[in-house]
């Protein structure tokens, strides 16, 4: 299970300079902070094949499959897309209206070498996709989970970002970083529910994170 044995470490937040790009404008801000508050045998990395993955039981109770996402996808993927509210959108790729969410959705059921693309599906209903891409870095991946409108609160993003971390760790990557901003409540209650070892920097309105595969143990 993701997290025993492990705890959130949660240091002083500081202002650096990003070293990945951002999606979308992000207002300067100089003033540091605490650690942000919460409201509420493997394939390979390009593999765009259809991978079962693991039965994931929900907080209400509802089993979803996780699994790599493939080309069959593409339809949901963009429905759920579709379906987000503004808020939702600006919070995932940092603007109300992005542009290229055909282009998006077809880099996650067709993704490149070096990234890995999952989806939960609830009874045949895509709930959420969450993927990793590696960096220039070695064993560095970033990461994004994007849970869809009406599923919040379930623990979709939860179970995906688990089962991430574990084809992340199968894969030989040792740190995940993700660009997240400090109004998303609801993926930074991930990442705290998830118990993991985490490092929290503040660059303006948005919070870089970092997490220590290595700290997890097992596999």
């Amino acid at each position: 299970m993701l997290g025993q044995n492990c705890h959130l470490q949660v240091v002083t937040v500081e202002e650096s300079a990003p070293s990945r790009s951002k999606v979308g404008k992000v207002v300067p801000d100089k003033s540091s902070s605490s650690p942000p508050p919460i409201g509420d045998e493997p394939a390979a990395a390009n593999d765009s094949t259809a991978e079962q993955g693991p039965a994931i039981t929900l907080r209400d109770g509802v089993v979803v499959d996780v699994r790599r996402l493939s080309v069959a996808d593409f339809d949901s993927v963009v429905a759920l897309a579709d379906s987000l509210s503004d808020d939702e959108r600006y919070l995932r790729f940092f603007t109300v209206h992005p542009r290229g969410v055909v282009d998006w959705a077809t880099s996650q059921t067709k993704p490149a070498e070096g990234m890995v693309a999952l989806g939960a599906y609830d009874h045949g209903e895509l709930v959420g996709v969450a993927n990793y891409a590696t960096s220039k870095e070695p064993g560095q991946a970033e990461i994004a989970v994007l849970v869809a409108h009406d599923q919040h609160d379930r623990g979709v993003g939860t179970a995906l970002l688990a089962e991430l971390i574990r084809m992340a760790k199968l894969h030989g990557q040792r740190h995940l970083v993700a660009d997240v901003l400090a109004e998303n409540y609801a993926m930074r209650r991930v990442i705290i529910d998830s118990q993991i070892p985490v490092t929290w920097h503040r660059d303006g309105s948005v919070f870089n994170l970092e997490i220590d595969l290595d700290a997890l143990g097992g596999s």
